[in-house]
């Protein structure tokens, strides 16, 4: 995959609050500009953004898979911030505490594929452990910015099998804390992967005793079929359980093979153009809906 992996932000057709970084954008809609719809995932082994001239590639924000109290935002960028819940941990809160208190209005994912087993990118959360360290981190957030908007974690891909661990996330939640679990950003990723235990691929989400899921192939790695298919079973997903008005964030998809297999980068850039066309003209989170 390239150094940055393009990313996009989806959201319903109703008019949303901002879901980025500054109190200024919480007031108004969630894109005013169609460029603050598109960012990317900077890979801390390729340097720092400052690296990279953000204009030419008309970004609005970036993550990279971390969190800080000053991240570097040139160009007047968004950094989303991102707190990693592994195993049924969360961070410290005596941690996450100053950059919330420095960062008002911004944008906190709560874990980066909590339901994936496989490491390092994987959280190996149950849904019950991934509920009780959401819940932590919601209360704490919100309780020190009441500005903050709060992500999930994006699922590796809206699967199946992926919708069935959230569903166990949001039953848990209802029946521990009383209440609906309050999300104010949904978040997934959209990779095209095989779901099987003890192969390769995604894996099966913790917490669950399927063998087996979805079986894409390698070859399906940018089948962009496959990648509308699963955008829109996700937003049929929100749709049935009242989410629907809720902005949908997708934090990173791409292509993961390399061009042994055949992915050269033409065939890569195809894929990136293909999904951008998609994304941006869309319409609609569900057939009939």
């Amino acid at each position: 995959m390239n150094r940055l992996r393009f990313v996009h932000w989806l959201i319903a057709l109703t008019l949303l609050n901002a879901a980025l970084c500054s109190p200024a954008r919480a007031q108004g809609p969630l894109y005013r500009h169609p460029l603050d719809r598109f960012g990317v995932d900077l890979t801390p082994e390729f340097g720092l953004i400052t690296a990279y001239d953000v204009a030419s590639l008309h970004i609005a924000w970036y993550s990279d898979w971390g969190s800080a109290i000053s991240p570097l935002e040139p160009g007047g960028i968004e950094y989303a911030q991102l707190l990693w819940v592994s195993n049924g941990r969360g961070p410290s809160l005596a941690d996450v505490g100053p950059k919330v208190d420095a960062n008002p209005g911004c944008l906190w994912m709560i874990g980066n594929e909590p339901e994936c087993p496989n490491p390092p990118g994987g959280g190996n959360n149950t849904p019950e452990q991934y509920a009780d360290v959401y819940d932590e981190l919601y209360t704490f957030i919100k309780g020190r910015d009441p500005t903050a908007r709060i992500a999930i974690g994006g699922v590796v891909q809206a699967t199946p099998l992926r919708l069935k661990w959230l569903d166990r996330v949001l039953d848990y939640y209802h029946t521990t804390f009383g209440e609906a679990m309050p999300v104010d950003v949904w978040n997934i990723h959209n990779m095209i992967l095989q779901e099987k235990r003890d192969d390769w691929g995604c894996g099966i989400p913790t917490g669950l005793t399927d063998k087996i899921g979805r079986l894409y192939a390698i070859s399906d790695n940018d089948n962009i079929s496959f990648f509308v298919q699963h955008i829109m079973d996700f937003r049929t997903w929100m749709r049935d359980r009242g989410q629907r008005n809720k902005p949908l964030a997708i934090t990173e998809y791409g292509v993961l093979m390399p061009p042994l297999y055949g992915f050269t980068p033409d065939r890569v850039n195809a894929y990136m153009n293909a999904t951008f066309d998609y994304l941006l003209t869309a319409c609609g989170d569900a057939p009939g809906s």
